[in-house]
């Protein structure tokens, strides 16, 4: 009986169509490896690159944590230790800022990766990112259009600076995500 149910769901599945998804969805670097046309070595060594800084952050991040649990511990004190405190408080900032340095190393050891040509194009993108602010001030003001699935905010009121919260955003690729209703969408 259960052999025959799972036969059953074996050819039901293999008689429904393939889900075709975009390559853009599947791979978020796929524009990237494009527009710079890295080949497959280069992009194995800097996703390498990236894995390992990623996963040296993970470890970071950990000890950040257990010294946000001693902070709370000695904050939950019925006398305060500012040495204990301001110790941890420099430990954390410390981590901050040695995470921050690594990843500047990072983006300097994958760049090594690209080729004169490459290094070009990649100029490109560091000058057209410059231009991100202005881009969103002209959505804002609603001189450039905004995407269907973006909200854009902004109060120039407050000083602030107009941001744009894409559903991709939220959830990279979309796949099997309801969509979020967004105003100006049924």
């Amino acid at each position: 009986m259960r052999l025959s149910i799972i036969l059953l769901l074996a050819v039901s599945a293999a008689a429904q169509p393939p889900i075709v998804i975009p390559p853009g969805r599947i791979d978020p670097y796929f524009q990237l490896r494009e527009y710079l046309q890295l080949t497959n070595d280069q992009f194995t060594r800097i996703t390498r690159n990236n894995n390992e800084f990623n996963e040296w952050v993970i470890g970071k991040q950990r000890r950040m944590a257990q010294v946000q649990e001693e902070i709370a511990e000695e904050t939950a004190c019925e006398v305060l230790v500012a040495g204990a405190l301001g110790i941890r408080y420099a430990e954390i900032e410390g981590i901050r800022r040695h995470i921050a340095e690594r990843r500047k190393e990072l983006s300097a050891l994958n760049q090594a990766v690209l080729t004169d040509a490459q290094k070009v194009k990649f100029k490109t993108l560091e000058e057209a990112i410059k231009l991100d602010p202005i881009i969103n001030g002209a959505r804002a003001a609603n001189l450039l259009p905004v995407e269907d699935n973006c909200l854009l905010f902004a109060d120039p009121r407050f000083g602030t600076l107009p941001t744009r919260f894409c559903r991709d955003q939220f959830f990279p690729g979309g796949i099997g995500i309801f969509p979020l209703p967004f105003p100006g969408q049924p």
